[in-house]
Protein backbone atom coordinates (compact mmCIF):
# COMPACT_ATOMS: atom_id res chain seq x y z
CA UNK A 1 0.00 0.00 0.00
CA UNK A 2 1.38 3.23 -0.91
CA UNK A 3 1.67 6.23 1.03
CA UNK A 4 -0.98 8.61 -0.07
CA UNK A 5 -3.73 5.16 0.42
CA UNK A 6 -2.34 4.68 3.39
CA UNK A 7 -3.37 8.38 4.68
CA UNK A 8 -6.56 8.10 3.48
CA UNK A 9 -7.25 4.85 4.81
CA UNK A 10 -5.78 6.07 8.51
CA UNK A 11 -7.93 9.51 7.60
CA UNK A 12 -11.07 7.40 7.38
CA UNK A 13 -10.34 5.66 10.43
CA UNK A 14 -9.82 9.05 12.07
CA UNK A 15 -13.14 10.29 11.13
CA UNK A 16 -14.96 7.07 12.00
CA UNK A 17 -13.38 7.18 15.27
CA UNK A 18 -14.67 10.73 15.58
CA UNK A 19 -17.95 10.08 14.26
CA UNK A 20 -18.66 6.93 16.48
CA UNK A 21 -17.74 9.18 19.70
CA UNK A 22 -20.07 12.20 18.64
CA UNK A 23 -23.00 9.13 18.58
CA UNK A 24 -22.22 7.64 21.45
CA UNK A 25 -21.76 11.66 23.52
CA UNK A 26 -24.94 12.28 21.89
CA UNK A 27 -26.25 8.94 23.33
CA UNK A 28 -25.35 9.45 26.77
CA UNK A 29 -26.66 13.62 27.25
CA UNK A 30 -29.87 12.12 26.19
CA UNK A 31 -29.86 9.33 28.35
CA UNK A 32 -28.42 11.51 30.95
CA UNK A 33 -31.79 13.86 30.54
CA UNK A 34 -33.96 10.95 30.24
CA UNK A 35 -32.74 9.23 33.80
CA UNK A 36 -34.02 12.97 35.74
CA UNK A 37 -37.26 14.46 36.64
CA UNK A 38 -37.94 17.71 37.77
CA UNK A 39 -39.80 19.04 40.56
CA UNK A 40 -40.41 22.67 41.53
CA UNK A 41 -40.40 23.92 44.45
CA UNK A 42 -40.58 27.24 46.13
CA UNK A 43 -37.59 29.44 46.53
CA UNK A 44 -36.72 32.25 49.10
CA UNK A 45 -33.59 33.07 47.59
CA UNK A 46 -34.69 33.20 43.67
CA UNK A 47 -36.64 36.41 42.43
CA UNK A 48 -39.02 33.79 40.70
CA UNK A 49 -40.43 32.16 43.48
CA UNK A 50 -39.57 29.09 42.48
CA UNK A 51 -36.55 26.65 42.03
CA UNK A 52 -36.74 22.56 40.48
CA UNK A 53 -35.04 19.52 41.80
CA UNK A 54 -33.73 16.82 39.83
CA UNK A 55 -34.98 13.17 40.86
CA UNK A 56 -33.89 10.10 39.51
CA UNK A 57 -36.37 8.71 37.38
CA UNK A 58 -37.57 5.08 38.12
CA UNK A 59 -37.55 2.17 36.13
CA UNK A 60 -41.09 0.31 34.68
CA UNK A 61 -43.04 3.31 35.72
CA UNK A 62 -45.54 3.58 33.60
CA UNK A 63 -47.57 7.01 34.59
CA UNK A 64 -44.73 9.15 35.62
CA UNK A 65 -46.84 12.33 35.75
CA UNK A 66 -48.26 10.74 38.52
CA UNK A 67 -45.11 9.47 40.23
CA UNK A 68 -43.91 13.18 39.71
CA UNK A 69 -46.65 14.75 42.00
CA UNK A 70 -46.78 11.91 44.16
CA UNK A 71 -42.88 12.81 45.23
CA UNK A 72 -43.77 17.04 45.29
CA UNK A 73 -46.60 15.67 47.90
CA UNK A 74 -44.14 13.55 50.06
CA UNK A 75 -40.95 16.39 49.49
CA UNK A 76 -38.54 14.51 47.37
CA UNK A 77 -35.13 16.48 46.93
CA UNK A 78 -35.72 19.30 49.35
CA UNK A 79 -32.72 21.14 50.26
CA UNK A 80 -32.42 24.27 52.98
CA UNK A 81 -32.70 26.61 49.81
CA UNK A 82 -36.66 25.11 48.99
CA UNK A 83 -39.39 24.28 50.73
CA UNK A 84 -42.96 22.03 50.39
CA UNK A 85 -45.82 23.75 50.69
CA UNK A 86 -47.65 20.95 50.37
CA UNK A 87 -49.18 19.92 53.74
CA UNK A 88 -47.93 16.49 54.79
CA UNK A 89 -50.93 13.88 54.86
CA UNK A 90 -52.66 14.85 51.60
CA UNK A 91 -53.00 11.53 49.76
CA UNK A 92 -53.48 11.60 45.77
CA UNK A 93 -55.63 8.64 44.44
CA UNK A 94 -54.23 8.94 41.23
CA UNK A 95 -53.55 10.94 38.04
CA UNK A 96 -54.89 10.07 34.57
CA UNK A 97 -54.30 11.57 31.30
CA UNK A 98 -56.83 12.23 29.25
CA UNK A 99 -56.59 14.34 25.82
CA UNK A 100 -53.83 16.14 27.05
CA UNK A 101 -55.27 17.09 30.35
CA UNK A 102 -54.15 15.73 33.71
CA UNK A 103 -56.53 14.67 36.11
CA UNK A 104 -55.57 14.77 39.42
CA UNK A 105 -57.97 13.16 41.93
CA UNK A 106 -57.34 13.23 45.64
CA UNK A 107 -59.59 12.44 48.79
CA UNK A 108 -61.02 15.00 51.40
CA UNK A 109 -57.38 15.48 53.23
CA UNK A 110 -56.48 18.36 50.17
CA UNK A 111 -59.32 20.28 51.43
CA UNK A 112 -58.82 18.98 55.33
CA UNK A 113 -55.31 20.20 55.85
CA UNK A 114 -55.05 23.09 53.80
CA UNK A 115 -56.01 26.11 55.56
CA UNK A 116 -55.58 29.82 55.21
CA UNK A 117 -52.34 30.28 56.68
CA UNK A 118 -50.62 27.73 53.51
CA UNK A 119 -49.87 29.79 50.25
CA UNK A 120 -52.00 28.20 47.44
CA UNK A 121 -50.21 30.47 45.18
CA UNK A 122 -46.88 28.60 46.44
CA UNK A 123 -49.15 24.71 46.24
CA UNK A 124 -50.69 25.35 42.98
CA UNK A 125 -47.63 26.26 41.30
CA UNK A 126 -44.98 24.06 42.33
CA UNK A 127 -48.03 21.46 40.88
CA UNK A 128 -48.33 23.44 37.52
CA UNK A 129 -44.39 23.72 37.16
CA UNK A 130 -43.96 20.18 37.94
CA UNK A 131 -46.85 18.92 35.53
CA UNK A 132 -45.26 21.51 32.67
CA UNK A 133 -42.74 19.53 32.47
CA UNK A 134 -44.55 17.09 30.37
CA UNK A 135 -45.08 18.16 26.82
CA UNK A 136 -48.13 15.72 26.56
CA UNK A 137 -50.05 17.49 29.46
CA UNK A 138 -51.51 21.01 28.39
CA UNK A 139 -53.70 21.57 31.61
CA UNK A 140 -55.15 20.06 34.66
CA UNK A 141 -57.90 19.43 37.22
CA UNK A 142 -57.83 18.97 40.42
CA UNK A 143 -60.55 16.33 41.65
CA UNK A 144 -61.58 15.23 45.58
CA UNK A 145 -62.84 11.94 45.44
CA UNK A 146 -64.05 12.42 41.55
CA UNK A 147 -65.59 16.19 41.69
CA UNK A 148 -64.23 18.77 39.85
CA UNK A 149 -62.47 21.56 42.57
CA UNK A 150 -62.39 24.82 41.12
CA UNK A 151 -61.28 26.79 44.11
CA UNK A 152 -59.72 26.25 47.70
CA UNK A 153 -60.31 29.14 49.91
CA UNK A 154 -60.54 31.98 48.16
CA UNK A 155 -57.78 31.07 45.66
CA UNK A 156 -59.32 30.28 42.18
CA UNK A 157 -57.51 26.99 40.86
CA UNK A 158 -56.18 28.09 37.50
CA UNK A 159 -54.99 24.88 35.44
CA UNK A 160 -53.96 25.93 32.31
CA UNK A 161 -50.39 25.63 32.12
CA UNK A 162 -49.24 28.18 29.03
CA UNK A 163 -49.38 31.58 29.54
CA UNK A 164 -51.46 33.77 27.69
CA UNK A 165 -51.56 37.41 26.63
CA UNK A 166 -54.23 39.07 24.90
CA UNK A 167 -55.45 42.81 25.28
CA UNK A 168 -51.74 44.11 25.93
CA UNK A 169 -53.03 48.12 25.71
CA UNK A 170 -51.60 51.14 26.78
CA UNK A 171 -53.48 54.01 28.61
CA UNK A 172 -54.47 55.98 26.27
CA UNK A 173 -53.26 59.40 28.26
CA UNK A 174 -49.58 60.42 28.04
CA UNK A 175 -47.62 60.04 31.89
CA UNK A 176 -46.36 63.23 32.50
CA UNK A 177 -49.33 65.57 30.19
CA UNK A 178 -50.79 68.21 32.82
CA UNK A 179 -53.88 67.29 31.27
CA UNK A 180 -54.32 63.55 32.61
CA UNK A 181 -57.47 63.19 34.81
CA UNK A 182 -57.40 61.91 37.85
CA UNK A 183 -57.98 58.25 38.08
CA UNK A 184 -61.06 56.34 39.27
CA UNK A 185 -59.57 53.07 41.23
CA UNK A 186 -61.11 50.04 42.75
CA UNK A 187 -59.13 49.65 46.27
CA UNK A 188 -59.74 45.92 47.59
CA UNK A 189 -58.76 45.33 51.71
CA UNK A 190 -58.53 41.73 51.31
CA UNK A 191 -60.84 39.39 53.26
CA UNK A 192 -62.77 40.19 56.00
CA UNK A 193 -65.40 39.62 58.47
CA UNK A 194 -66.08 36.00 58.45
CA UNK A 195 -63.10 35.23 56.44
CA UNK A 196 -60.00 36.68 58.33
CA UNK A 197 -57.17 35.09 56.00
CA UNK A 198 -53.91 34.24 56.97
CA UNK A 199 -53.84 34.34 60.82
CA UNK A 200 -50.76 35.46 62.84
CA UNK A 201 -49.00 32.92 65.56
CA UNK A 202 -50.52 35.87 68.46
CA UNK A 203 -53.97 35.58 66.42
CA UNK A 204 -53.79 38.54 64.57
CA UNK A 205 -56.04 38.59 61.17
CA UNK A 206 -54.70 39.26 58.24
CA UNK A 207 -58.28 40.80 57.26
CA UNK A 208 -57.57 43.70 59.88
CA UNK A 209 -53.99 44.33 58.53
CA UNK A 210 -55.16 44.79 55.18
CA UNK A 211 -58.10 47.27 55.94
CA UNK A 212 -55.45 49.23 58.04
CA UNK A 213 -53.11 49.62 55.28
CA UNK A 214 -55.91 50.24 52.48
CA UNK A 215 -57.97 52.90 54.59
CA UNK A 216 -54.34 54.78 54.87
CA UNK A 217 -53.77 54.42 50.86
CA UNK A 218 -56.98 55.62 50.52
CA UNK A 219 -56.41 58.66 52.29
CA UNK A 220 -53.35 59.24 50.82
CA UNK A 221 -55.07 58.77 46.70
CA UNK A 222 -58.52 60.80 47.75
CA UNK A 223 -55.83 63.70 49.02
CA UNK A 224 -54.20 63.81 45.66
CA UNK A 225 -57.39 63.59 43.98
CA UNK A 226 -58.18 60.25 42.79
CA UNK A 227 -61.46 59.14 43.68
CA UNK A 228 -61.23 55.66 45.59
CA UNK A 229 -64.08 53.20 45.42
CA UNK A 230 -63.63 50.71 48.40
CA UNK A 231 -64.68 47.04 48.70
CA UNK A 232 -64.88 47.52 52.46
CA UNK A 233 -64.33 50.37 54.79
CA UNK A 234 -64.85 48.22 57.84
CA UNK A 235 -64.42 44.14 59.13
CA UNK A 236 -67.48 42.90 57.00
CA UNK A 237 -67.94 39.53 54.82
CA UNK A 238 -67.81 39.96 51.22
CA UNK A 239 -67.01 37.24 48.95
CA UNK A 240 -65.35 37.22 45.68
CA UNK A 241 -67.83 37.13 43.08
CA UNK A 242 -69.48 40.62 44.99
CA UNK A 243 -66.25 42.22 44.30
CA UNK A 244 -65.62 41.48 40.95
CA UNK A 245 -68.94 42.21 40.16
CA UNK A 246 -68.32 45.71 41.26
CA UNK A 247 -65.15 46.17 40.02
CA UNK A 248 -66.70 45.05 36.67
CA UNK A 249 -69.64 47.52 37.17
CA UNK A 250 -67.94 50.54 37.83
CA UNK A 251 -66.15 53.09 35.39
CA UNK A 252 -62.65 52.22 36.79
CA UNK A 253 -59.48 52.62 35.47
CA UNK A 254 -57.50 50.20 37.39
CA UNK A 255 -57.38 47.92 40.28
CA UNK A 256 -55.59 47.73 43.23
CA UNK A 257 -55.85 44.47 45.80
CA UNK A 258 -53.97 44.56 49.13
CA UNK A 259 -53.28 41.48 51.20
CA UNK A 260 -50.92 39.33 53.56
CA UNK A 261 -48.31 36.79 52.44
CA UNK A 262 -48.33 33.16 54.58
CA UNK A 263 -46.57 30.30 54.38
CA UNK A 264 -45.39 27.04 56.32
CA UNK A 265 -41.74 28.00 55.70
CA UNK A 266 -41.73 30.49 58.88
CA UNK A 267 -38.25 32.34 57.50
CA UNK A 268 -39.63 32.93 54.34
CA UNK A 269 -40.49 37.07 54.31
CA UNK A 270 -41.12 40.22 52.19
CA UNK A 271 -43.19 42.06 49.69
CA UNK A 272 -43.99 41.56 46.51
CA UNK A 273 -46.33 42.56 43.82
CA UNK A 274 -48.43 40.53 41.05
CA UNK A 275 -49.97 40.99 37.99
CA UNK A 276 -52.57 39.02 36.16
CA UNK A 277 -50.90 37.14 32.95
CA UNK A 278 -54.70 37.28 30.64
CA UNK A 279 -55.54 40.74 30.27
CA UNK A 280 -53.97 43.79 30.30
CA UNK A 281 -50.82 42.36 30.86
CA UNK A 282 -48.41 45.56 29.78
CA UNK A 283 -50.71 48.24 31.88
CA UNK A 284 -50.42 45.65 34.98
CA UNK A 285 -46.95 44.92 34.97
CA UNK A 286 -46.16 48.75 34.68
CA UNK A 287 -47.95 49.69 37.65
CA UNK A 288 -46.97 46.02 39.99
CA UNK A 289 -42.97 47.09 38.77
CA UNK A 290 -43.77 51.10 40.35
CA UNK A 291 -45.12 49.87 43.48
CA UNK A 292 -42.98 46.94 43.89
CA UNK A 293 -40.02 49.59 43.57
CA UNK A 294 -41.31 51.54 45.93
CA UNK A 295 -42.13 49.45 48.71
CA UNK A 296 -38.03 48.86 49.20
CA UNK A 297 -38.40 52.36 50.98
CA UNK A 298 -40.25 50.40 53.90
CA UNK A 299 -38.58 48.44 56.51
CA UNK A 300 -39.74 44.88 54.78
CA UNK A 301 -37.08 43.08 52.31
CA UNK A 302 -38.43 41.81 48.95
CA UNK A 303 -39.11 38.47 48.30
CA UNK A 304 -39.49 38.18 44.91
CA UNK A 305 -39.90 40.97 41.41
CA UNK A 306 -43.28 41.57 40.24
CA UNK A 307 -45.06 38.34 38.13
CA UNK A 308 -48.18 36.57 37.28
CA UNK A 309 -50.61 35.68 39.90
CA UNK A 310 -54.12 34.46 38.37
CA UNK A 311 -55.37 32.43 41.52
CA UNK A 312 -57.40 35.77 42.49
CA UNK A 313 -60.68 36.78 41.32
CA UNK A 314 -59.69 40.26 40.68
CA UNK A 315 -56.86 39.92 38.63
CA UNK A 316 -58.11 36.96 36.82
CA UNK A 317 -61.96 38.14 36.16
CA UNK A 318 -61.99 41.54 35.58
CA UNK A 319 -61.79 43.80 33.12
CA UNK A 320 -59.57 46.58 33.77
CA UNK A 321 -55.81 46.25 34.59
CA UNK A 322 -54.92 45.38 38.56
CA UNK A 323 -52.04 44.30 41.17
CA UNK A 324 -52.16 42.50 43.92
CA UNK A 325 -49.88 43.91 46.65
CA UNK A 326 -48.35 41.27 49.14
CA UNK A 327 -47.14 43.64 51.71
CA UNK A 328 -45.33 40.80 53.75
CA UNK A 329 -46.03 37.50 55.77
CA UNK A 330 -48.03 37.01 58.26
CA UNK A 331 -46.75 34.15 59.08
CA UNK A 332 -43.06 35.29 59.55
CA UNK A 333 -42.45 36.76 63.55
CA UNK A 334 -40.20 40.10 62.10
CA UNK A 335 -42.80 40.36 59.07
CA UNK A 336 -46.09 40.39 61.90
CA UNK A 337 -44.26 42.84 63.78
CA UNK A 338 -43.93 45.39 61.45
CA UNK A 339 -47.48 45.11 59.71
CA UNK A 340 -48.93 45.55 63.31
CA UNK A 341 -46.92 48.48 63.50
CA UNK A 342 -49.12 51.86 63.24
CA UNK A 343 -45.79 53.62 61.57
CA UNK A 344 -44.64 51.18 59.47
CA UNK A 345 -48.50 50.79 58.08
CA UNK A 346 -48.51 54.27 57.43
CA UNK A 347 -45.01 53.64 55.63
CA UNK A 348 -46.01 51.00 53.50
CA UNK A 349 -49.24 52.50 52.29
CA UNK A 350 -47.58 55.92 51.86
CA UNK A 351 -44.95 53.88 49.25
CA UNK A 352 -47.76 51.92 47.38
CA UNK A 353 -49.32 55.04 46.90
CA UNK A 354 -46.19 56.88 45.40
CA UNK A 355 -45.89 54.33 43.17
CA UNK A 356 -49.48 54.35 41.77
CA UNK A 357 -48.50 58.23 41.72
CA UNK A 358 -45.53 58.00 39.95
CA UNK A 359 -46.87 55.34 37.16
CA UNK A 360 -50.30 57.43 36.94
CA UNK A 361 -49.20 60.92 37.31
CA UNK A 362 -46.16 60.74 36.26
CA UNK A 363 -44.31 62.27 39.72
Amino acid sequence: MNKGRMKKVIYLLIALCLAINRITFVSASENVNNKYLKLWYPSKLNDNNFEFVYIEMPKDVNNLPEYAIRALINGKGLNENIWNEIPSGINLNSVIIKDNVAELNFDNTLLDKITDNHSMYFIINSIKKTLNEFDFIDSFVIKVNGEKIEQINEYIIDNNLSITSSKNVFLNVMLGDPEIPNPVIYLDAGHGGTAPGAVGADGTKESNINLQIALKVRDYLQAKGATVIMSRTSDITKDMDTRVAEANNSNIDFIVTIHCNSSTNTSARGYQVFYPSTHDVSISTALATKINSRLAFTSIPKFGSPTTHDGIGLLLYTKSPAVLVETAFMSNSQDLALLKSPTEQSNIANNIYIGIRQWWWGN
